[in-house]
């Protein structure tokens, strides 16, 4: 997941660069709008465009993938859908401390531009009619629904106090006024649905003496870097981003009109 992170950053860069370099791609002022505006939404259009084709063409993986059972696993790239349960470890989700084994808390300022992120995860088994397989989340792409999220009163809970103090979060300004923040929580409970698109191979750690359900573990393939985990079922992740083609062709639209317009004024 961090690599492709990396990609897109770096193709954004390269894009920014021109856009941003007047000696290569001069900006002028169009319809009142400042240069420096148009070059970030034209910055803004290369980067929606980059993460649509991205995700359109995991879509596309998605629904040519097969669901599986974990009885029928085969070696490579699976689809599978079951229960979490938990293999040697949990978790406590931060706010509302529920047993999980994965979380993603966030604390942002309301009228600020500041927020701090914390995310763990644990190896977990999914377990269907047919049995049960090792999950071995490390770079799996998360897409978990919102679970939680409260604006701070006039009093923060325990727990939030807590995750403020580990982040090194004062929540009071530097008058003494105190912050108005947003906590938001993201959980993969125990129990929970949860979908699998990733490779299942032999597990680093196989001996003849451990249990047969720790001999084969899904991950991020060597050959095919696609890993997703997700509460949604399939149906939901499509429907989810059914509108991603239209933000492929409209950011496209949006560079294209402001290259095009350079040349006009």
């Amino acid at each position: 997941m961090l690599k492709s992170i990396f990609k897109y950053l770096a193709i954004i860069f390269i894009g920014a660069f021109f856009i941003f370099n007047d000696y290569i791609f001069p900006m002028k002022k169009i319809l009142f709008i400042k240069p420096i505006y148009l070059q970030i939404l034209m910055l803004a259009g290369i980067m929606f465009f980059i993460l649509g084709i991205y995700t359109y063409f995991q879509n596309r993986l998605i629904r040519n993938t097969p669901t599986s059972t974990v009885r029928g696993l085969a070696m490579g790239l699976v689809e599978i859908y079951g229960k979490v349960e938990p293999h040697k470890h949990t978790l406590k989700s931060p706010f509302t401390n529920k047993d999980c084994v994965y979380y993603m808390c966030q604390v942002e300022e309301i009228d600020g531009s500041y927020f701090w992120i914390d995310a763990k995860f644990e190896r977990f088994y999914l377990h269907d009619k047919t049995g049960k397989v090792l999950i071995n989340p490390f770079k799996a792409n998360f897409d978990i629904k919102e679970s939680f999220q409260t604006d701070s009163g006039s009093d923060l809970s325990e727990s939030a106090r807590t995750f403020l103090i580990k982040q090194g979060v004062k929540p009071k300004g530097m008058f003494g006024n105190k912050k108005k923040l947003r906590f938001t929580e993201h959980y993969l409970a125990l129990n929970e649905n949860v979908y699998v698109l990733g490779t299942a191979t032999s597990s680093y750690n196989s001996k003849n003496d451990i249990k047969n359900e720790d001999k084969i573990e899904i991950r991020s393939g060597q050959i095919n870097k696609t890993f997703l985990i997700s509460n949604l079922s399939k149906k939901e992740i499509l429907e989810t981003n059914k509108w991603v083609p239209l933000q492929i062709f409209g950011s496209l639209i949006l560079f294209l009109v402001i290259f095009w317009l350079r040349y006009i004024y």
